[in-house]
């Protein structure tokens, strides 16, 4: 049984060592460019574009004056044809939302990289800011983590004027570091438990939000929505309250009761109704 552990560990040292000289991008995007869905079987209108060399959906509420624009950061898997569904029901709140893919998803050309996700996201949000006037953000998952890091980059180039426009970051899901969100992954089960040493050789912060003891850096004024399922086991509570906890005020956290990892928009109670929606709308100014 020792030599096994041995050789076991020795395997996963020497793996460790080859992605760390290579690059993390494997462990941490799993892009596709296969449709998966069609826009019109949800019954949304869209218009397609590119924003520079990013393929983006802009999904029309119909409302003669939209509440305003959100900008959806997705998280780190297939492309934006199957992560829209998500916000499918927020055109009939009379809303307008953006999603994009980062280089290497879908349509738009290049490798995804933790240096070139917040490269576009933060093109993304500066061809937002320059064309609405009310805006909300909204990243799921590993988009959490690009949407705040680009926060951070774009918002130094920003009058106050406009950062007044950002009227929500709202996040599902989500984590402010790649290697505690590794860490944390490969402590849920006993066979990975003695190997979470190696989301620090496999992963990297340098391009995960900002922090100083504790807190992230800059971000003040923006009222924050943070949203967890209580029973995510991809991305545990845990870490979205800590990501909660490193914000500043003001700042809401709501933990979807029974929810699984970005699944709390579609949870629904006896009556039909969709709270964790209805939050995100107040929180919005509805």
């Amino acid at each position: 049984m020792r030599k096994v552990i041995h050789r076991i560990t020795s395997l996963l040292v020497m793996v460790g060592a080859t992605l760390a000289a290579t690059g993390c991008s494997s462990l941490l995007y799993h892009p596709t460019d296969r449709e998966y869905y069609s826009a019109r079987a949800f019954g949304l209108r869209v218009d397609e574009l590119h924003i520079g060399p990013l393929h983006a959906w802009h999904v029309r509420s119909g409302a003669k004056k939209p509440q305003g624009l959100v900008v959806f950061f997705h998280g780190n898997a297939e492309n934006l044809t199957s992560h829209f569904s998500a916000l499918a029901w927020l055109p009939a709140e009379g809303w307008d939302y953006l999603i994009f893919d980062y280089r290497g998803y879908g349509k738009s050309p290049g490798k995804a990289s933790p240096e070139s996700t917040v490269e576009d996201g933060r093109r993304v949000l500066d061809w937002a800011m320059e064309r609405q006037t009310r805006l909300v953000l909204f990243g799921q998952s590993l988009g959490g983590a690009v949407l705040l890091r680009s926060l951070q980059e774009a918002e130094g180039g920003w009058t106050d004027v406009e950062r007044a426009r950002v009227g929500l970051v709202a996040m599902e899901s989500s984590f402010a570091s790649y290697t505690r969100a590794g860490q944390a992954v490969l402590a849920q089960t006993w066979l990975t438990w003695p190997f979470q040493w190696l989301s620090h050789l496999l992963l990297s912060d340098q391009h995960a939000p900002r922090a100083s003891n504790g807190r992230l850096v800059g971000l003040q004024g923006y009222p924050w929505l943070v949203i967890h399922g209580s029973e995510d086991r991809t991305i545990t509570p845990r870490l979205g309250h800590e990501l909660f906890e490193a914000l500043s005020e003001p700042k809401q956290w709501v933990l979807a009761e029974g929810g699984g990892h970005i699944s709390a928009f579609w949870m629904h109670d006896s009556q039909g109704r969709y709270p964790y929606r209805e939050a995100f709308l107040a929180a919005a100014g509805r």
